[in-house]
């Protein structure tokens, strides 16, 4: 029995769930999660503003919305800071687990 499938038999069964750090498309729980672009963002302006001139942004895997917003956040702090994107190599978790 998978988790979705027994998810509506917690909720009928008064079994409180909370997701944290996740978030499910048209899920029936609460959730505890960060703002993904502005936790980045800001992070990437630190670093810029302390004068590191290269940045590694290793994130997750590249097809989840987590990672993509983490992405938009560092890049946005670039663009902010007045550089351009040759500035932070970006490494994601399926390129590490593939070795590409």
């Amino acid at each position: 029995m998978s988790f979705f499938s027994s998810s509506s038999s917690s909720s009928e069964a008064g079994i409180p769930v909370i997701l944290f750090d996740k978030s499910i498309d048209d899920s029936p729980f609460d959730e505890v999660i960060i703002d993904d672009v502005e936790v980045a963002f800001n992070a990437a302006k630190y670093l810029l503003d302390c004068g590191c001139k290269r940045i590694v942004a290793a994130l997750g895997s590249e097809n989840l919305t987590m990672s993509k917003k983490r992405g938009q956040g560092v890049k946005m702090a670039i663009k902010n800071h007045g550089m351009n994107d040759d500035c932070c190599t970006f490494i994601y978790a399926s390129n590490i687990v593939t070795g590409k």
